[in-house]
């Protein structure tokens, strides 16, 4: 079982890379992939190639729960739009979401082999015809000891 009292030991930087067929070509980084419950998640989307008429980019800040096998239940915590209008190549915009915000617990795997809470962040991007594109990573939230 996995101890959210702990800091976690490698901390790694994230990069995706998202294309959709040849109209949009982007990538994310998230400069780490676990973060404190007071900690700010930071990173950067790089729009390599645009080809399509975006009308927004948003980060999505996603809570699943996961009780025993079969049920679910995913609450969309916060939405935050990064992007109003069309990027064109080159851009680079910058995230930052501070989570001492939010009422947040930590990500727990297996919970007494009964439930699992898992965070993700969500990046979508939607044209201007409404269709949406989406790609998501997960993220580990801790907290230090009261002890």
């Amino acid at each position: 079982m996995y101890n959210p009292t702990s800091e976690p030991e490698l901390n790694a930087n994230v990069r995706m890379e998202v294309g959709v067929s040849n109209t949009i070509h982007m990538e994310y980084e998230l400069f780490k992939n676990k973060c404190h419950l007071n900690d700010c998640v930071m990173g950067k989307i790089y729009f390599l190639k645009v080809a399509m008429k975006v009308k927004t980019v948003e980060v999505h800040f996603v809570k699943k729960e996961i009780f025993g096998a079969n049920k679910s239940d995913t609450v969309l915590i916060s939405k935050f739009e990064i992007v109003d209008g069309c990027p064109v190549n080159g851009d680079v915009v910058p995230i930052r979401m501070f989570l001492n915000g939010f009422s947040l617990s930590p990500t727990y795997k297996e919970l007494n082999n009964v439930i699992s809470i898992k965070y993700y962040l969500k990046f979508v991007v939607i044209d201007e015809d409404g269709k949406s594109f989406y790609k998501q990573q997960e993220i580990t939230l801790w907290r230090k000891s009261l002890i």
